[in-house]
């Protein structure tokens, strides 16, 4: 995120589906800040770049900060420090976080939250309804043991799984095996 451009966010691509053409609106993560290296962009971790669909409320909202942010031309930092093409610091994103999270409401006793997190929910919520080589992608994670270490399901998502699978369970322990 800290490393995110504004060319990165305007690129379109244009998909064929069987009869059509329609515009998917994504995000072109190619880069990455590096710590050891004092907040210089890089590439990310895999060197790999990938893209990431952009829901439309999200969207609309980047669409918006673009409209108000300071710095704006392609090669500007879309969430930049105080100076341009610097990108922020780890304490001042750990400070921005937490005024947002207690604007948003959101209790922070007792739980460790850092912007990481949001990585964690993210592949978790989605892992609800995306393909998991869909969602490898979209999270630059090279293989399932990796997506894994970034699931964390509710009870909810569990028997979410059972329900989808309540045929083959009930077809497994037929009524007349009695």
């Amino acid at each position: 995120m800290r490393a995110l451009t504004w060319k990165h966010f305007d690129r379109q691509l244009v998909v064929l589906d069987d009869r059509k053409e329609a515009e998917l609106p994504y995000l072109w993560i190619e880069n990455a800040v590096k710590f050891a290296a004092r907040r210089t962009i890089g590439t990310t971790k895999a060197g790999k770049p990938r893209p990431v669909y952009l829901p439309s409320r999200a969207r609309t909202e980047l669409e918006d900060w673009h409209q108000r942010c300071t710095w704006a031309e392609p090669d500007d930092l879309i969430f930049p420090s105080s100076t341009r093409n610097v990108p922020l610091g780890d304490q001042m994103l750990r400070d921005r976080l937490r005024v947002a999270l207690r604007k948003a409401g959101v209790s922070v006793a007792g739980r460790i939250l850092v912007v990481h997190s949001f990585r964690h929910a993210y592949v978790t919520r989605s892992k609800r309804t995306l393909p998991s080589d869909v969602l490898m992608l979209m999270a630059g994670h090279a293989d399932e043991k990796t997506q894994r270490g970034y699931l964390h399901p509710t009870l909810q998502d569990h028997l979410r799984q059972i329900g989808e699978a309540r045929g083959l369970i009930e077809a497994a322990w037929p009524e007349e095996a009695r």
